[in-house]
Order: structure tokens, then sequence, then C-alpha cells
């Protein structure tokens, strides 16, 4: 059976009977920013967050379809993630899977009444197609903090590491995030943010990135976003859009 399905699987029989006494509370989501929550999942839920995104970059244009993070709160604080492989193609010689991904966070607590701070360590499995995978076991980490800044905006950000596997060589990665967030309406709201990602080997990438969010009840949600580079090793243009709901 592939690697990719037999990831899946295995994940969705760990968490499914703990589904079963899920927690009801309002649906806390880590997209469509790239600015990770620092809160996680209640324990006994299951939410499952997934899209899709195009992005253009020296007039090529490359899709990404799946973007699937299931998120199982397995103790009080602490959530298993899996991202699931998900489908790359377009303006490419070949399109195929990437790699899989499975990992923790741990909500670590508040900080001053006001500021949530959480922890995220991961590890990339090498399950994707030949073109789209490192062939290896790359760890990661996120350090997430947010609160309310005012009585309506919110403010996130975090830092975040990772090592990367290029043929025999390892490099390490790292970057950051700053992101405000606004409710227009009860159901929409808008965030606004800045990105960038420092690589051991070549040049910084920043990027701004906006967009929306529409709850769907307590426990859905739709998202719409794209942004654009601000450095020449950026990529030009993206757009994305995504689904969230917990059970």
């Amino acid at each position: 059976m592939n690697m990719r399905i037999v990831t899946l699987l295995g994940l969705l029989l760990i968490v499914l009977p703990g589904a079963l006494f899920a927690q009801d509370a309002d649906l806390i989501t880590d997209r469509p920013d790239f600015t990770e929550s620092p809160v996680a999942v209640p324990q006994g839920s299951i939410q499952v967050e997934l899209g899709g995104t195009a992005e253009s970059s020296n007039s090529f244009t490359v899709y990404s379809l799946g973007e699937t993070l299931v998120r199982y709160g397995f103790f009080e604080s602490f959530e298993l993630r899996l991202g699931a492989p998900s489908r790359i193609s377009g303006d490419v010689d070949t399109d195929g899977w990437n790699d899989a991904s499975i990992g923790l966070k741990w909500e670590i607590g508040t900080i001053a009444d006001r500021w949530d701070v959480g922890l995220i360590g991961s590890v990339s499995l090498p399950t994707g197609d030949e073109d789209f995978s490192s062939d290896a076991v790359d760890p990661s980490f996120i350090l997430a903090a947010g609160g309310q800044l005012t009585e309506k905006v919110s403010l996130g950000t975090q830092i975040q590491g990772w090592y990367g596997t290029v043929g025999d060589d390892r490099l390490f990665d790292w970057g950051g995030t700053v992101v405000l967030g606004l409710p227009l309406t009860a159901q929409l709201s808008a965030f606004a943010e800045l990105a960038f990602i420092v690589p051991e080997e070549g040049s910084t990438q920043t990027v701004v990135h906006g967009g929306f969010a529409l709850a769907v009840g307590r426990l859905g949600q739709i998202d719409l976003h794209g942004g654009v580079g601000v450095t020449d090793a950026a990529p030009d243009s993206f757009i994305g859009a995504g689904f969230s709901f917990r059970r």
C-alpha cells in the first residue's frame, strides 16, 4: 500500500476514537496566515484544516492542493499534528506529492494574563515523490505567541527554525512572522501579515500577506488569502483558499 495512505490511516486510527469525547469550544485555526496559533485544540477533539495555493514566480505557476493538517487534542494543552502530503503541479516538468509530517503542539500557558505562548515540534517524513521529497527525516520547531493588542486588534508572532536535506547537505533555515487580526463582523475577520525566511544558503525571502476568514457556525471556517514578495528571492505572488472544521 502507498506509504502516504498508510501514514494517514495510521493517524486516523489513533485519533478517531477520541473524537467521541470532544469538548465544545470556539474554533481557533492555524490557517490561513503563516503564524501558528499558540493554542492547542481541546482534549478529545479532532480539527482538520485544508486548502490550496497557486504561487507565481518568474513567469511560472505552481499549484499545491491538499495542505491538510489534522490536529488531535490527546491531552489537556497538548495536540498531535499530522501534515498529510499535498499534490504539487503546474508549470513544472513533473508533478507529484510532497512529504508528510508529524508533530506535537504544547500550549505552554499565558504570560502577564494577556499573551498565550505555545511550542510546536515536528519532523517531515520521506513519503513524497522523488522531485518533491528531501528523502530524509527533517526536524523543525516553532515558538508562537499571541493575544489582544487592543480591544479589537489581535497580535500574533512566531520564530521558527528547521533543518532541510538537499542532496548530501543538511542546511538550517530560520524565519519569523508578525500578524495583526481584526474582526469585521460577528462572522468575518481579516488579517495582515509580514513573514520572512532566512536560509543558510541563498537570500532572505520576505512576503506581505493578507486575507479573510469567515466563520461557519462555531466549528467551521472558510478562508481566502494572498500575498506578494518584497524581496527578489521570494515568490512574486500567491493566492489561496481553505476550509477548516472540528469534531
